[in-house]
């Protein structure tokens, strides 16, 4: 051997080692999912996306997800779905919540085709908006799945930046227009 290079880890120390390495990776990755919620909604993702951190907060907490899958409304046809909400520990001067659409995988990204009651007042310590609605499918938008944002209303701007009282993101779903189409992405997919 040279002088300079140390003698290989017998086989046993290195997966010991490797297992170390592994185990401060994971926890690692533990702590960034924790401090930055993942932002991809892929099928095998929604895990990620149903973390604690991202569907309930100090005040809020989901209840009952909307559907995987929803089908769209037509001219002729309003196919609503729901989501509640539940509410802990009502902060001063929030009387309500409101809800709004955006892509899973760019939370930041509000999209305008969510139908229903968007605001609706907190009664019994949980909320419930029950006639959503959306008027265009996921193909539309590039195959993306959407997420339900839910914030409270009547937030002080400075409670309102705050970590804890983050809007809640519900999991991700896909919106259909046409059963073929839903088909096709199960084939797919």
């Amino acid at each position: 051997l040279d002088a300079g290079r140390a003698a290989p880890a017998p086989p046993s120390a290195a997966r010991a080692q490797g297992a170390a390495l592994s185990q401060d990776r994971n926890e690692t990755c533990a702590l960034a999912l924790r401090a930055n919620p993942p932002t991809c909604a892929l099928a095998h993702d929604l895990v990620l996306l149903h973390r604690p951190s991202q569907s309930q907060n100090e005040w809020l907490q989901i209840a009952q997800q909307p559907p995987l899958e929803i089908r769209t409304r037509t001219r002729n046809e309003n196919r609503t779905f729901s989501c509640v909400v539940a509410v802990k520990n009502i902060p001063a001067g929030c009387q309500s919540a409101s809800v709004q659409l955006c892509y899973a995988t760019e939370p930041s990204v509000l999209i305008s085709t969510l139908g229903g009651t968007l605001s609706r007042p907190i009664v019994n310590d949980s909320i419930t908006f029950d006639d959503l609605s959306i008027s265009v499918a996921s193909p539309k938008h590039a195959e993306k799945e959407f997420v339900l944002r839910i914030a409270l209303d009547g937030l002080s701007a400075g409670a309102a930046s705050l970590a804890h009282t983050a809007p809640v993101y519900s999991t991700p779903f896909y919106a259909f227009s046409h059963k073929s189409v839903l088909k096709r992405r199960r084939e797919v997919s």
